[in-house]
């Protein structure tokens, strides 16, 4: 190989390295980009979750009956709030319908 194309080869593999650089941190940097709004969307209905939770506790009391259906149906849609986490999560829920408020309410509207 004369020395025209050895220098055209190293030009291209630069070239070629540089390109695969950029490529790659590229890319990374695009995903990170996907990934940050994601989790700040995340947090942000966690959030939401946490203040309607809070206004469940301040209108009916924690551990109300609506507060109780409230949890229920979060823990439905695969949801939970920072309190109930701290509590011992899904765990020390009734399985959606079965609660003690249900069963009363179902009594009751068969006995009328």
């Amino acid at each position: 190989m004369d020395k025209k194309n050895q220098q055209t080869t190293k030009i291209l593999s630069v070239v070629l390295g540089a390109a695969m650089l950029i490529a790659v941190f590229g890319t990374s940097g695009l995903m990170t980009a996907t990934i940050q709004p994601a989790q700040a969307q995340k947090e942000s209905a966690r959030e939401g979750l946490d203040t309607a939770d809070e206004r469940v506790h301040e209108n009916t009391g924690p551990v109300s009956d609506q507060d109780v259906r409230f949890h229920e149906g979060l823990c439905q849609g695969g949801h939970s709030t920072t309190v109930l986490d701290s509590l011992g999560g899904y765990d020390i829920l009734t399985e959606p319908g079965n609660s003690e408020s249900s069963d009363r309410e179902n009594s009751e509207s068969s006995d009328r």
